[in-house]
Formats: structure tokens, sequence, C-alpha cells
């Protein structure tokens, strides 16, 4: 590395950049992680410690991911900096936690992600939590971090970057340190910020649908009587929010029959995910008839960025649901043909299932107009943050799928993970129910529902998790 290199300055922070940041100042949000459970060969483990592996491929990711070895300067100011560290302590952001990897993750998942973030100015914007088990070949990596310096797809890449550091390790390419003092506390490389999503896309934004949400987030706005989306935002709420988590697992032959059937049917595994939410809300909230979802996607096959990059590459559509008999204009079906059955397999769920498609397909399909685009209006982030209290959710739910993620296969000589876990924190103006699914090549795929307390009843959440994880067991057999 050229002494130029050492002193060139980061890059500004983007628009979504200093959204995400500003939000997290507010405590408005917390984090988000994916966890990935590894098998390793024996031989890397019986000569070094965990912690030491662990260090090691981390010291190894670094060279990769650059954002992860910066912080924020100015948090609290419309152009908040990246600033590089010039050390990181694994010691600090690097927790060890017994775990008992044939069960639940949710417990200790949930841990961190309620764990405070505060940002400060010798500290990276992540944190990773490893679940040791009884068995030396076989533990799981969370890796949490502050969404300005990641999405979903950045945190499944971290995975995948972090096994290629323990393939590296295992094939004598990169160095294990053999004093745990030594590689404890690591320099952090001197790399230029991949560019982030403004900087490769111009988000353009017409001037009827940029001035329809100017009016409706700061001039006026209707509710919408017939329209559930929870509890209104409220300022006497805990900040961030207090997230619970609970998440089951498919197996890959249930996900195969999945996938198989929609195929068959047309659709996407997100779209039958999607319609089949709305559904059960139409069934658990009856007096409400109009119900809007929220469904995060990646914006990167227009930036150029690949699902190896790691920063904030996202935006999101909002298609709408109605168990009226006849929806209104605009909206898709979720009207059960057995009102008290809203998993049957019928094909008023597979039509829903094909509209759902063809609305993320359309929505998805150009970088103008989109949500994200309007973030450079907003030109007081305290203001808009605060000013939601008191005001109507505008969702009923999220919907987040980062897709399959290639743990290898193993093998003697090879490290591999076959189980991912996606899963979020609240956040304040948050959904009621927020599904965050993730799978792994050859392996198994997790679902997992987070909500917040105050937000909804537990037995609530319970509910629809636990019917969902029976409709697409049903659905997988069909």
């Amino acid at each position: 590395m050229n002494k130029e290199m050492d002193d060139v300055a980061l890059r500004p922070t983007g628009h979504m950049e200093r959204f995400n940041i500003l939000r997290n100042h507010v405590r408005f949000y917390n984090k988000f992680g994916v966890t990935a459970t590894y098998t390793a060969p024996r031989a890397l483990l019986a000569s070094n410690s965990l912690e030491q592996v662990v260090y090691a491929a981390l010291r190894e990711v670094l060279n990769h991911h650059p954002i992860m070895g910066v912080t924020v300067q100015d948090e609290a100011t419309v152009e908040p900096k990246w600033i590089r560290l010039p050390t990181i302590d694994f010691r600090r952001v690097v927790e060890v936690v017994n775990a008992d990897l044939e069960a639940s993750y949710d417990s200790w998942v949930t841990d961190a992600l309620r764990a405070p973030f505060v940002v400060v100015d010798d500290l990276p914007m992540w944190r990773v939590v490893v679940g040791k088990g009884q068995d030396v070949e076989t533990f799981a990596v969370g890796f949490f971090c502050h969404h300005a310096i990641a999405d979903g797809v950045s945190a499944g890449a971290f995975q995948l970057t972090f096994l290629d550091a323990l393939n590296g390790l295992i094939d004598g390419k990169t160095e294990i340190i053999s004093n745990i003092e030594e590689e404890e506390v690591v320099s952090v490389p001197k790399l230029p910020l991949v560019p982030n999503m403004e900087m490769k896309t111009a988000l353009p934004v017409g001037i009827f649908f940029a001035l329809k949400k100017i009016i409706s987030t700061y001039v006026w706005s209707t509710e919408d009587p017939l329209n559930w989306s929870g509890s209104p935002i409220s300022a006497e709420a805990p900040r961030p929010p207090i997230g619970n988590l609970k998440t089951f697992s498919l197996s890959l032959d249930v996900v195969s029959g999945l996938l198989k059937r929609c195929r068959k049917e047309n659709t996407s595994m997100t779209a039958l995910l999607t319609i089949l939410v709305a559904r059960k809300l139409a069934v658990m909230y009856s007096s409400y008839t109009h119900f809007t979802s929220n469904i995060p996607f990646s914006l990167r096959k227009f930036t150029g960025h690949s699902n190896r990059d790691m920063g904030c590459y996202v935006s999101n559509l909002t298609p709408c649901f109605s168990s009226d008999e006849r929806p209104p204009w605009g909206y898709i079906s979720c009207r059960s043909t057995s009102g008290d059955k809203p998993e049957q397999d019928d094909e008023k769920l597979w039509e829903g299932a094909r509209a759902s498609k063809k609305q993320i397909e359309e929505g998805t399909a150009t970088t103008s107009n989109q949500n994200v685009g309007l973030l450079k209006f907003v030109s007081d982030y305290n203001k808009f943050f605060y000013g939601m209290f008191g005001k109507k959710r505008e969702h009923a739910f999220e919907v987040t799928n980062i897709g399959v993620l290639d743990g290898g296969v193993g093998g003697e000589q090879k490290a591999s993970f076959d189980r991912v876990q996606f899963a979020t924190a609240q956040c304040t103006y948050g959904d009621p129910y927020i599904f965050s699914i993730a799978s792994a090549k050859n392996g198994i795929m997790t679902v997992s529902l987070s909500w917040a307390t105050g937000m909804l009843n537990d037995n609530e959440a319970v509910e629809m998790i636990e019917w969902l994880e029976g409709a697409l067991k049903g659905l997988s057999e069909a």
C-alpha cells in the first residue's frame, strides 16, 4: 500500500447512509444480523482456540470489506462523515457464548439484537457473536451491524467472506498467529470505500411522484379506516423498541417442494410468503380489510455492486392487499375461500401469489421513482423522524428475503455452512410483523419473525409464525 493511499480521505456519506446514521442517533433503530452455522475440520480447531480462529478469519475479512474498518464522525449533523479507525480490538467487538447448536438460536440472537449500539470513535459499526457448541467442529457466527454500513445481502456477504477466510486458514494461505495477544488488536487496512448507491445511480424522481410523497408526509394525509397497521407510532414507547424473535426452519425437501410448486404456478417464494401473511392477517384482524406490505429489495443490478460488496443498496415497494369481495383498484385480493383457512390450497391463493410477483417485478424493474430516491429532499432528519410520533404506521408487515447463500459442500479439508438465519431489530416506526428469510444452498431455509413488545401481543406473533410454518409445509406436499 503506497503512502498516497494512507492520506486519501474517505468518500462522503450518501443519502441512504445518512438516513440510517441519523435514525440510529435518535434511537429509532439498533441493528440487524445474519448468522451462519459452520462446520470446520477438526484439525483446525484441535491446535487453535476458537477465538484464535475467529480473530484470524476476521483479520482477513477486513481486507475485503473496507466499510468494516470505519466509524462515524459528526453523527448528529446533516452531513456525518466516515472516518477510518487506526486499529480494531477484537476483544471489544467479538463475544463468545455457549449455545445449543441443535436448538433455536432465537435467545442469543435476540440478546445480540437488543444490545445497545452506540457509535463511538474507537469501535467499528459491527459486532460478532460466536455460538460455541459441545462439538468442537461446529460453531455459529452471527454478524450484527449498523444499517448505515450494510444491508441484508451485505451481511450475507460477510458470511461468504468469512467462509473463504476459514478455508484460507485451512489451506495455509492465511496465517494464524500462535500468540493470541498479537491477534487481538489489528491494524485497519487503508482501503478506499466501495462507492455508495447514489454515486452509482441517479435514482431519478418524477415531480408528481415526489409531490405526492412530500404532501402526504408533511402537509396532509388521509387515513384509511379499513387499513390495519397496528398501534400508532408512540413517543412514549422505549427507543429503540424492545424486540422479540421467533424462527422456524424448513428442510431441503420442504424448500424443494415449495420451489417446485412456485415454478408450476409462475410465482416466487417471496410472493408466496407475502400473500400467505396477508391472508392470515385478514383472518386475525377481520374488522379490517386493507393490509399494506413492505418489501425491501436490492438495487445492485443497477448500481453494479456485486453480492460480495458491503454497503446499503436497497429500496422498497409496498403492495396493497384487500379482503373485500371486490378489492379496490390496485389492491391484490387476500380473501380466503374458507375464511378460517387462509392457507387453503386453492386458485385464489395462487392468483394472489402471481399478482404479488407481478407487482414485485414491476417495482424492481427501474431506478426511477423509488422511495429511496426521495431521501435527497429531506433536509432535516430530526424533524422527519420526530414528526412520525402519533401517526399511523404505513405498513402491516414486511417481508425481506436475502436469497440463497452458498456455504460450500465441506469435507475433511474444507469449512462449510448449511444453516443461515437473518433477523432484524424492530424500528420505532416499523411494521408490526417483520419477516426475514434466508437460505443456505443445499441446506435449510429459515424464516424469522420479529415484533416489538407493546406493539403486538406475543400470542398474536406466535399464532402467526406457527401458522405460517404449517402452511408452508402443507403447500410443499401438494
